[in-house]
C-alpha cells in the first residue's frame, strides 16, 4: 500500500523515441518487453516525437507541463545541445558530457555494425534516458570495429580511445563534421519555420555567449556563395542566402550526393588541405548562423562547447 501511495506522487517520466528506424525499433522493442517493469517505476511513452524531423515543439511543451521528466538525446543531431538549453522547462533534467560519460555505461554494437548504447536504459536522478548513436561506424575507422565481435560490449572509453577523442565534445565534433551538410539542410528548414517564439515561450532564456555574437562579421554575399570544389557548400550558401529556394528537393539529393555514406563518388578521405577548408568553411557557417539567429535557442549551434 505505501509503495502505491508512493507511485502516485512520483513525477512521470516520459521518454521521447528519436526519428531514426534503426534505433527506434529496438527501443520499441526494450519497452514492449519490459512494459510492465516500466509501468511499476512511473514510466511512460508519449509518442514518438521526431526531434529531427521538426517536433521540437511538441518536445518542449511535454517539457513544459509540471508533473513530467523527460528527456531523448540522440548524438547524431544537434539535439543534446536542445536539451540542454531548455533550462527553463519545469523538471527537466540536462544531461551534461560528464553525465554521459560517468553514467552512460557500454555501447553495443548491432548486426549491421550500428554501434549504439541501450544498457537496459540506465537510470540517472531517478530520470531514465535512452541515449542512442545512430551510425557511429561512420566516423570510426573501419579497423577500430573490426577489433570487436557483434554483439559485444564495448566500454565507451575504449572507443574514444581508439578513435583518439577523449571526450564527447570531440566525438560530437566528429559526427557533426561527417554529417555537416544535412546538418545545415536542417538548420535552414527550422530558421525557415521559425522555431524561436515556441521556444521563447517555453524555454527561456537564450544562453549563447555574448562574444560570441559581438566577435562574428556576416559574411558578404560572395563569400556566402564562393565555391569550393566538391563539398556542396556552395548550395547550402544558397540555401542561407535566399529563403525562398526552388527545387528543394534536387538540392537536398545534391547535398545527399556528397555527404551520405553509401552514395557513389562521396570522398571517402579528405586531405589536410580539404578538410582545413571545409572547417573553416563550416565556423564561417556556424558564425553566420549566430549572428543571424543569436536569439533562437534551437539554432544555437556551438560546436565547441556541449
Amino acid at each position: 500500500m505505501k509503495r502505491t501511495q508512493e507511485m502516485k506522487h512520483m513525477k512521470k517520466t516520459i521518454i521521447h523515441l528519436g526519428a531514426h528506424k534503426t534505433g527506434t525499433t529496438l527501443i520499441q522493442n526494450w519497452m514492449a518487453q519490459n512494459s510492465a517493469t516500466l509501468s511499476k517505476n512511473g514510466i511512460g511513452v508519449s509518442r514518438n516525437i521526431d526531434l529531427a524531423g521538426g517536433d521540437f515543439e511538441q518536445f518542449c511543451f511535454e517539457l513544459s507541463k509540471p508533473r513530467n521528466r523527460t528527456i531523448s538525446i540522440d548524438a547524431a543531431r544537434t539535439d543534446i545541445r536542445r536539451v540542454r538549453n531548455n533550462i527553463g522547462c519545469p523538471d527537466s533534467h540536462i544531461i551534461s558530457k560528464e553525465n554521459i560519460l560517468g553514467e552512460a555505461g557500454r555501447l553495443y554494437i548491432n548486426s549491421d555494425n550500428t554501434l549504439f548504447h541501450l544498457n537496459k536504459i540506465f537510470n540517472y536522478d531517478n530520470t531514465m534516458v535512452i541515449f542512442y548513436i545512430r551510425r557511429i561506424d561512420e566516423f570510426i575507422e573501419s579497423h577500430v570495429l573490426q577489433q570487436y565481435a557483434h554483439g559485444n560490449e564495448i566500454p565507451i572509453e575504449d572507443v574514444l580511445e581508439s578513435i583518439g577523442n577523449r571526450t564527447w565534445a570531440d566525438v560530437v565534433e566528429s559526427i557533426e563534421r561527417h554529417f555537416h551538410g544535412r546538418f545545415c539542410l536542417e538548420f535552414y528548414e527550422r530558421i525557415k519555420h521559425g522555431i524561436a517564439p515556441f521556444l521563447k515561450r517555453f524555454c527561456g532564456a537564450c544562453n549563447i555567449e555574448p562574444d560570441i555574437v559581438e566577435n562574428t562579421e556576416i559574411p558578404t554575399v560572395e563569400d556566402q556563395n564562393r565555391s569550393i570544389s566538391d563539398t556542396g557548400i556552395t548550395i547550402l550558401k544558397r540555401i542561407w542566402t535566399h529563403t525562398d529556394v526552388p527545387n528543394r528537393p534536387a538540392v537536398f539529393k545534391e547535398i545527399q550526393k556528397i555527404h551520405h555514406t553509401g552514395v557513389e563518388n562521396r570522398p571517402t578521405l579528405l586531405n589536410a588541405e580539404q578538410r582545413n577548408t571545409i572547417l573553416t568553411r563550416h565556423k564561417e557557417s556556424h558564425d553566420f548562423l549566430v549572428k543571424n539567429y543569436a536569439n533562437d535557442d534551437d539554432f544555437i549551434i556551438n560546436k565547441y562547447k556541449i
